[in-house]
């Protein structure tokens, strides 16, 4: 946050408007995805090391761009509807990219219907996240939401680049005592991505680190819509002074919305 904060009159001129800030952050994104589809368009691992450790560097980019660009925006007093349907529908486009450049680092698998599963299930946190635009006013963030993710996703890039075995190592069994031998055969036979030798591997702790995260914040973004709409937001919406609400929030939400379920089937479309 503090980093964000010092951009804008340090870093950022005066003159850059918002929205090129948001489009540099998406162009990063563009370009870690361009280099998965160069390198492993199935998904499996099959990217030299140097892309992880550039994927990492690029989501960290982005990062840094999608939180400063509304920094910008308020120091230089050209925020406006136009530049938050920019940085939200950007956001909806990189949700499935970066959760597709993790996956692959991951060696999860295109052809695996879960994987594909975990990349619907984000969208539609990301859809219900901000129908809470319809309630607050802005998109609510949980003490544990997408920055954390982030850093989730740079971890396990810059761990398939650094530890030995790259790859391969999310395959493997986790511990001795989760091997083929000591598990119950429906668990091999059950559970996805299992280790090549049946036993319960890295990357099965990862989908369900990831899965534990996507639904609670989905719970948490249900339960505050239901209560919007219920009669008793836990969020009192954003008001003008003279007690009016902030206008076109209601469509921005609906447009962002609309965006994501765009961007999920337009990565099906171009993956076929």
């Amino acid at each position: 946050e503090r980093l964000w904060a010092a951009l804008p009159g340090n870093v950022y001129p005066p003159w850059l408007a918002p929205n090129v800030v948001s489009l540099m952050g998406g162009g990063a994104m563009m370009a870690a995805t361009t280099l998965m589809w160069l390198y492993s368009p199935d998904l499996d691992g099959a990217a030299p090391i140097w892309v992880y450790v550039a994927q990492a560097a690029l989501i960290f980019a982005y990062q840094t761009l999608d939180g400063s660009d509304g920094k910008q925006a308020r120091a230089t007093g050209s925020g406006s509807g136009l530049g938050e349907m920019v940085d939200h529908g950007i956001d909806a486009l990189v949700t499935a990219s970066a959760a597709c450049v993790v996956m692959d680092a991951g060696s999860f698998g295109l052809a695996n219907m879960h994987t594909w599963a975990i990349l619907g299930a984000l969208q539609v946190v990301f859809f219900v996240s901000n129908m809470t635009l319809l309630h607050t006013g802005k998109q609510l963030i949980n003490d544990i939401d997408v920055i954390e993710l982030h850093w989730a996703g740079i971890a396990t890039l810059l761990g398939t680049a650094f530890v030995p075995g790259g790859t391969a190592a999310w395959r493997r069994p986790m511990a001795p005592f989760l091997a083929a031998e000591r598990l119950p055969a429906w668990m091999s036979d059950t559970l996805p991505y299992m280790a090549e030798d049946g036993g319960v591997s890295t990357r099965l702790f990862l989908a369900c680190g990831c899965c534990v995260g996507i639904v609670a914040n989905l719970a948490f973004y249900m339960y505050t819509v239901y209560r919007g709409y219920a009669g008793a937001p836990l969020y009192a919406p954003q008001r003008r002074e003279d007690g009016t609400l902030l206008p076109g929030r209601g469509v921005l939400a609906a447009t962002h919305q609309i965006a994501t379920v765009l961007a999920h089937w337009a990565l099906v479309v171009l993956c076929a």
